[in-house]
Formats: C-alpha cells, structure tokens, sequence
C-alpha cells in the first residue's frame, strides 16, 4: 500500500491519459458520436413512433367509417397523410413520418 502511494501520481496520469486515448479512438473510428448519426437516430425513432399512433388512427377511421380500407400504394399514402394530419394538426407532416406509416398501414 505504501508502494502505490508513494507513486499515485504515475497512476492518476496513466489513468488520463488512457482514458484521452480511449475517447479520441473512440470518437474518431470508433461507435462514439456526438450529433449527426444521433440526430438521425431520434427522428427515425420519432418517426416508429408516429407510425405506431397513425396505425391505430387509421384503424379507427376505418371503422367508423371516416375512410376506406386501402387497396393500392397511393390510397395507402392518402390514408398515412390524413391520419397522421388528424393525429397532429397544425403540424406540418413530413415526407419520412408519411412513408413510415404507410409502409405500417400495408397490415390493414
């Protein structure tokens, strides 16, 4: 024990050194990231989750008779449109949020 402090500040300086290697590898080639990939991970994940509420709204208007059952691709997207403008009005609906939940809405 005496050994180790008598030579702590070997240690410490070991410790900051790895631990400056470690984040500047791991940011550099490494699966460390700070806003680009992140970004897009929460707007993917933002727009499963819309996906997931433009399901289930779609089915409600289907059945109370506020819209018909899709049969082709452009219906299906008219349909994603309209739920998910019924969802989230106000809101401006973007393209991705549309094609997630059309590509959802192939279930119906």
């Amino acid at each position: 024990m005496a050994q180790i402090m008598t030579h702590w500040g070997k240690y410490v300086w070991g410790m900051v050194i790895g631990a400056a290697v470690v984040l500047i590898l791991g940011f550099s080639v490494g699966p460390l990231t700070t806003s680009g990939n992140a970004a897009e991970m929460a707007s993917s994940a933002a727009d499963e989750r819309n996906a997931a509420f433009c399901l289930a709204n779609a089915r409600r208007m289907i059945a109370t008779g506020d819209a018909d059952a899709p049969t082709s691709t452009s219906e299906r997207t008219d349909l994603a449109r309209a739920s998910l403008e019924n969802l989230l009005p106000g809101v401006e609906i973007d393209n991705a949020s549309v094609r997630v939940c059309s590509r959802v809405l192939t279930d119906l």
